[in-house]
Order: C-alpha cells, then structure tokens, then sequence
C-alpha cells in the first residue's frame, strides 16, 4: 500500500505541505513580511510594558488562544480539498496513481503537521511575551513564569492531540461539498451542533478552563477521537471514490 511506501507517501506529503495558491503574485514580499514581524514585536512589547508596569497581569489566561487553534486546523482541512477545485487541479490530482485514500491521507497529514507548526509557534511567541512581562513587572516572579510555561505546555500537547480530529472534520467537510451528497451539509452541521451542545452541558470545556479534567478522561477522549477520525477519513474516501461530482 502507498500510505506504507515512504517513496511515494514522503513526495505527495511534501508536495502538499510546500503547494501554495494559484495567487503567489498577492503575497507578501519578504521586506513586507519583516516590517510586520517588527511592528508585531514592537507593538508588543508596548502592550506588555504598560500593563505589567500599571497592573497584575493574569498570564495564564493568555494562553486560552489555543482553544481557537483547532477551529482553524477545522478550516486549513476544508480548503485542502476545496483547492483543488478552486485552482482547477481536481482532475490531474485525481488522476494520480494513486489510491484515494493515499490522496486523502497525505492531506490529512499535512494539515496536522501544519497545525502543530503553528501551534508551537503560539507557544514560542507567549513564553517569549510572558517571560519579557515577568522581567520587568514587580509583581511576578519566576517560579510564577514557571507555572505559567508548564501550563501553556499542557494546552499545547492537548491541542495537538485534537488536531487529527479537527482535521478530519475538515477534510471530511470539503469532500461533502462536492461530492452528490452535497445537500447532507446542513445534517452535517446539526450533528456537529448537538455534539458540541452535549459536550457543554457536560461541563467538560468548562472544567477544563478552571481545572484539568482526570488523566484518564483526557486520554480517553483523545483516543476516542481518534478512532472517529480513521472513521472520517474512511468516509471522506468513500465519497471522493463513489459520490464525487464533477
């Protein structure tokens, strides 16, 4: 099987994760890039010194970003399968010989590996803004800086470990759009509607933002997760082999 082949998986993986748009020419140069990465840090270190000289910063809450990060890997799944259309590639990349699942496999992969880029980057970027806030704020400390590190670690990791769902969510998402069962997408949003409201009056999105839930629950969660996402990627496989619509 392909997906077991490095010599042809590795290629596909790496074609997707350097593929860029049809739009190269609206992107941004690499001075333009620089002056907005100076102007982030600079901006930054503003914020950071006028509230840690005038008030107690609460640092840990800054970390709650990460609860937004697998809404967006949800959205980098949709636009892989959707760029094909849109960039008018779906028939030379459904040509490839290769079978589906290979094809939806590499993307899968590539949008995990992207977010967990991203989200090691978040993390690089508070610790950095937390650390400069505790240096010259009288009212942190250290060990304070610690906790604080040790607690974003930890949203990381689970972040992470939600990544292979959202992305199959995603993925699944773009393949229903244009396949025959197109008009399932508004049942494809209910379901997703009654799981989250079941999962809230659970209280467990809630309980994790003032405690962590048991080990136990959270391992169980994420491998329970992930078998759903095999499951997903089966289905986006079946649809893209059975019910595409060209």
């Amino acid at each position: 099987m392909e997906l077991n082949n490095p010599h042809v998986f590795l290629p596909l993986l790496k074609h997707e994760l350097i593929r860029r748009g049809r739009r190269n020419k609206d992107r941004l140069t690499k001075q333009w890039r620089f002056i907005y990465a100076i102007s982030f840090v600079i901006s930054t270190a503003a914020v950071a010194t006028y509230f840690s000289m005038n008030y107690q910063i609460q640092l840990k809450y800054i970390w709650y970003v990460y609860w937004s990060i697998p809404f967006f890997i949800f959205g980098f799944g949709i636009s892989k399968i959707s760029r094909e259309w849109n960039n008018e590639t779906v028939g030379w990349w459904l040509t490839l010989p290769y079978p589906r699942h290979t094809l939806i496999m590499t993307k899968f992969w590539a949008v995990v590996i992207r977010g967990t880029v991203i989200a090691a980057a978040v993390y690089v970027l508070i610790l950095a803004f937390g650390a400069y806030a505790t240096w010259i704020s009288p009212k942190l400390s250290f060990s304070q800086f610690g906790a604080f590190a040790q607690f974003g670690l930890i949203l990381l990791l689970i972040d992470i470990c939600a990544f292979p769902f959202t992305s199959s969510v995603g993925i699944l998402y773009g393949t229903l759009k244009h396949t025959k069962w197109r008009p399932a997408i508004p049942l494809f949003w209910m379901i997703w509607g009654i799981g989250w409201g079941i999962g809230g009056s659970m209280g467990w999105l809630r309980s994790i933002q003032q405690t962590f839930p048991s080990t136990f629950d959270v391992i169980a969660s994420i491998a329970g997760a992930w078998i759903v996402s095999g499951f997903l990627l089966l289905l986006s496989t079946w649809l893209l082999n059975q019910k595409i619509d060209l």
